[in-house]
């Protein structure tokens, strides 16, 4: 997923205020920056509709570029298959029910230290 999302938006209407296109570091999710110097505010709608035109253009694709050692460290994890089904129900849940509330996660650690995902 992330080497298509890449892709595709690097190559995006969008192409000029993408910052970033990748994993989180425990592959839970996706992390999209974007700037935005001067041009149409991006909302969590403009994101929600630009998210659902790459998993359509996802979906149409034969193949995962650079998935070789030399271009990705995680070059064994890609399946396009399994990319798509997982894909296609996200899609139906930003279509159909779609919330932009963040978890804030907060977990108390043994230590006492608290982990918070933000």
């Amino acid at each position: 997923i992330e080497h298509l999302m890449a892709t595709w938006f690097r190559n995006s209407v969008v192409q000029d205020d993408v910052v970033y296109v990748g994993p989180m570091g425990c592959l839970t999710g996706m992390y999209i920056v974007m700037k935005n110097p001067g041009g149409v505010p991006m909302t969590v709608w403009r994101m929600r509709d630009l998210v659902l035109d790459c998993i359509e253009w996802i979906l149409t694709q034969d193949a995962v570029p650079a998935t070789t050692p030399e271009a990705c460290g995680n070059y064994k994890l890609h399946n396009l298959a399994d990319a798509k089904w997982e894909l296609s129900r996200y899609a139906e849940r930003l279509r159909n029910n779609f919330h932009c509330e963040y978890t804030k996660l907060k977990v108390k650690l043994d230590n006492g230290m608290q982990f918070a995902d933000a």
